[in-house]
C-alpha cells in the first residue's frame, strides 16, 4: 500500500482528474504496467506470477456471508450501559434490554447511517440496536484524510494519458490473441 500511496496517489494529486472513472482507469493502467509486471526486490518476482504460483496452494477464499465481510469495515466505539437502560451515541438512543446497566459494551456503525447499529458484548454480536430517539442519522465528523494542495502538473497529465494509452494497447493485443475454437473445445471437453 506505501507503494500505491506514495508512488501513484503523490502523481495522481497532481495529474488533476476530475472523476472517479478518469481515477480508476489510471490506477488500472498503473497497476498492470508500472507495478504487477515488474520484479519486487524482496520476492525476485513480479505480483503478477507471485499471485499465479500461489493459486494452488493459496487459492482465493469466496466470501460466503456478505454481511460478516461488510462488518469488517464498520466503524467501532464502546459504550457503557446507562442507569436507564440505554446507550448514547452522536446524541441518538439506544434502548439495551438483553445487557445489566454499567456494561460496557462495543458499537459497530457505518457512519453514514447511524440510525441502526450493530451491539456487541466480548467481541460476541449481541443483536441490531434500533435509535428510539434519533437525533443524526450519520456521523458529524467523519474523519477524512487530510487534503494537501497541488497544482496541477502537465507532465504527470502526459504520464497518465501515455499510460492508459499503453494499457489499452497491451489489452487490445491480448484480445487479439484469444482463440474462441480453443476456448468452445476446452468447453466441450468439461462436458464430456
Amino acid at each position: 500500500m506505501k507503494v500505491i500511496k506514495y508512488s501513484f496517489q503523490n502523481e495522481a494529486r497532481m495529474a488533476g482528474f476530475k472523476t472517479i472513472e478518469e481515477l480508476n482507469s489510471a490506477l488500472w493502467a498503473w497497476l498492470d504496467l508500472e507495478y504487477n509486471g515488474k520484479v519486487h526486490s524482496s520476492t525476485g518476482e513480479t505480483p503478477d506470477n507471485r499471485f499465479r504460483n500461489s493459486l494452488d496452494k493459496h487459492p482465493p477464499r469466496r466470501i460466503s456471508d456478505l454481511n460478516t465481510f461488510n462488518a469488517l469495515f464498520l466503524f467501532r466505539e464502546e459504550r457503557t450501559i446507562n442507569k436507564y437502560g440505554q446507550i448514547r451515541f452522536n446524541n441518538n438512543h439506544y434502548k439495551v434490554t438483553d445487557l445489566p446497566v454499567g456494561e460496557i459494551v462495543e458499537i459497530r456503525f457505518d457512519p453514514f447511517d447511524i440510525s441502526v447499529v450493530q451491539l456487541f458484548h466480548h467481541d460476541k454480536f449481541v443483536r441490531l440496536l434500533q435509535a428510539y430517539r434519533l437525533s443524526s442519522k450519520s456521523l458529524t465528523d467523519i474523519p477524512e484524510e487530510k487534503q494537501k494542495t497541488s497544482t496541477v502538473s502537465k507532465q504527470s497529465q502526459t504520464y497518465f494519458a501515455k499510460l492508459r494509452e499503453n494499457h489499452l494497447k497491451k489489452q487490445k493485443e491480448q484480445a487479439d490473441h484469444i482463440q474462441f475454437s480453443k476456448i468452445k473445445e476446452a468447453k466441450d471437453v468439461r462436458q464430456n
